[in-house]
């Protein structure tokens, strides 16, 4: 029927907070508390907080950026993609790995260069021929090697997919076999480390949120597991509202097809009381006690199910607002 889940949180939010803008949306965020990890006991108050928090809904505009499920920006998939060095092998571009917990730094590994060992003789099969000057890797090929073909000794062409040869489907597609040298190589770089994100920015203002994501979108669906394209989003003049086209094609509750109406309102209810312990790992563990410590959820539970069962059935009958509301106010029963 439906019940208060962690993954609905940032839309629940946004539902109950039409027409705030990127930074006060955070903060709301930033307010809620969900966690995993072990389970809850019983005995632990509504209020209390998990040790392992979901850090999506405390990550700023990054975490923001990736609840609205927003595309990177054009020009950082500029800034993505890698170069090549004059080998023609790939410089990856700089790879921002987050903050570390250990170290207490933020993290960015820079791809220098690839530097080549000595030269090593292998056997290797491929799908397709191979010729000096090409790049060996486990795409296609049978070896786990990598590196540039310096040298070829031997080429023998393996099988002929026909009626004649009945071993060829135990030969995964790999139709040469090769006798070659390899130049192996291994990329060398620096990694370089920031005690704050004002220092990373400095350095690198490409990993800041307002480059590398694309803020302009007008429309969106957050990133929800069981209803991506169910919950939306919009966005008017940098203010950001609950899409109501998100319940034309939302069902009434998760037993209907995946989370809906009921789990949102549910959710909602349990932000405005502050019960985190219900959006934790296992919460639902806890959801007879939600309703029997709540007195009024559960009339909004019963009103939930109602609204969104009546509503859809009128839907699928075909019904006009006035019918709806007729059908309603009189109290008929379904069929």
């Amino acid at each position: 029927m439906g019940y208060p889940y962690n993954e609905l949180v940032a839309p629940a939010v946004l539902w109950m907070n039409p027409g705030v803008t990127r930074e006060e949306l955070v903060e709301l965020l930033d307010q809620t508390h969900s966690s995993g990890g072990f389970g809850i006991g019983e005995e632990r108050p509504w209020d209390y907080v998990g040790k392992c928090e979901d850090d999506s809904y405390h990550n700023g505009l990054t975490g923001l950026a990736r609840k609205l499920y927003l595309c990177d920006s054009g020009e950082y998939e500029k800034f993505k993609e890698p170069s090549s060095d004059e080998h023609g092998l790939l410089i990856r571009p700089p790879c921002f790995l987050g903050f570390s917990e250990e170290k207490k730094r933020f993290e960015v590994v820079v791809h220098e260069r690839n530097v080549f060992g000595a030269p090593k003789r292998i056997v290797e099969r491929s799908m397709k021929g191979l010729s000096i000057g090409d790049f060996v890797d486990w795409q296609g090929m049978a070896s786990v090697e990598e590196g540039l073909i310096s040298k070829i000794f031997e080429e023998r062409y393996l099988w002929a997919r026909n009626e004649d040869n009945p071993t060829d489907s135990l030969m995964s597609g790999l139709k040469f076999e090769y006798d070659l040298e390899v130049r192996p190589f291994y990329d060398e770089g620096r990694r370089e480390e920031f005690e704050t994100e004002d220092e990373l920015y400095s350095k690198w203002p490409q990993f800041h949120p307002d480059f590398r994501f694309d803020w302009g979108s007008s429309k969106g669906s957050f990133m929800v597991l069981l209803g991506r394209n169910r919950f939306f989003w919009e966005q008017r003049d940098g203010k950001y509202y609950f899409d109501p086209k998100s319940f034309e094609v939302m069902p009434a509750g998760f037993n209907s097809g995946g989370w809906g109406y009921t789990d949102l309102l549910l959710t909602a209810f349990a932000i405005r009381k502050k019960a985190w312990k219900i959006l934790s790992y296992r919460g639902l563990d806890h959801f007879d006690s939600f309703v029997r410590d709540f007195p009024d959820v559960k009339e909004t539970y019963r009103r939930a199910v109602l609204d969104s069962h009546t509503s859809l059935y009128a839907k699928r009958r075909g019904m006009s607002v006035k019918e709806f509301l007729r059908f309603r106010l009189l109290g008929l029963k379904l069929p």
